[in-house]
């Protein structure tokens, strides 16, 4: 190899890792490996802007498309490279997720079928403690240490917030050809770091205690309307595959719920299509 091609390898090399395409695709490989479906650099609008926005990778999974009702679970994952700017996520003591249903951003069928069997998630212990939210450390805000004037944290979680939610509104728009079918979604957002992470808690008097962890939950409040105020799980790289492992059995618990309770899916999600249906014809007439 001359010394002019050795260069400009060992240049590229260096800008490919700077941009993070290796982050991006060591968590998608991580994420089909538990049968999800990757894409890479999709698109979203954004519904402040109107804009077009990328988001770094969705991964989704389906319930049995034979059914009437059918399921899309979806991840909407930005990635943030930080080097030496380890993230802080200021928790909340004796926060827990008792109720998740409202804290997923979800289709509109999906979220009425949710808050229409919450008799029935309450009595089942295991579909109330999702793997993604269960046992991890919680918090209301993160931020970038030592950052410069950019707050990258803000971005991420903006990202992947309207990429989540520009999903389940993509679904609600979708009006199927056939009204026996019927599709319903549940996204949830996620931030992948390639830094460390801290938990950061202040007590009364002032005192901080810091601990290291390699996935948190941000309980995110930014005005995301009647599609759910979400929890978005921040991961660091060495815990990609622990995170794909946690959404795969998430995906998985939610697709059994929705096929387990079909009927219900189907009784819930009928009425909303006929009136998107009445008030098409209504507004073409």
């Amino acid at each position: 190899m001359s010394s002019n091609n050795k260069d400009i390898i060992d240049k590229l090399d260096k800008w490919i890792k700077d941009q993070g395409y290796p982050l991006e695709i060591s968590a998608g490989m991580e994420l089909e490996k538990y049968g999800l479906t990757v894409h890479y650099s999709d698109f979203y609008e954004d519904y402040e802007t109107g804009t077009k926005r990328e988001i770094d990778v969705s991964a989704f999974k389906w319930s049995d498309f034979n059914n009437p009702v059918f399921l899309q679970i979806c991840c909407q994952i930005e990635c943030k490279l930080s080097r030496d700017r380890p993230w802080v996520l200021f928790i909340t003591p004796n926060t827990s997720i008792e109720t998740w249903w409202t804290n997923i951003i979800c289709s509109d069928i999906f979220r009425i079928f949710l808050f229409s069997s919450q008799k029935q998630l309450k009595n089942n212990l295991e579909i109330n403690n999702l793997p993604i939210f269960k046992s991890l450390p919680m918090g209301h805000s993160v931020v970038q240490a030592f950052r410069e004037k950019k707050d990258i944290a803000y971005e991420a979680i903006q990202s992947a917030s309207k990429a989540s939610l520009a999903r389940a509104m993509l679904i609600d728009q979708k009006l199927p050809e056939k009204p026996e079918k019927f599709i319903c979604a549940a996204v949830i957002p996620a931030i992948i770091i390639d830094t460390r992470l801290f938990t950061c808690e202040v007590d009364q008097r002032g005192n901080i205690t810091l601990n290291e962890c390699d996935i948190c939950l941000l309980r995110w409040k930014g005005p995301l309307s009647v599609y759910g105020s979400p929890i978005i799980p921040i991961i660091t790289k060495p815990a990609i595959g622990k995170f794909a492992k946690l959404f795969g059995e998430t995906s998985d618990m939610l697709i059994s719920l929705a096929e387990d309770n079909i009927t219900i899916l189907r009784d819930v999600a009928e009425p909303i299509l006929e009136r998107r249906y009445t008030t098409i014809t209504t507004s073409i007439g």
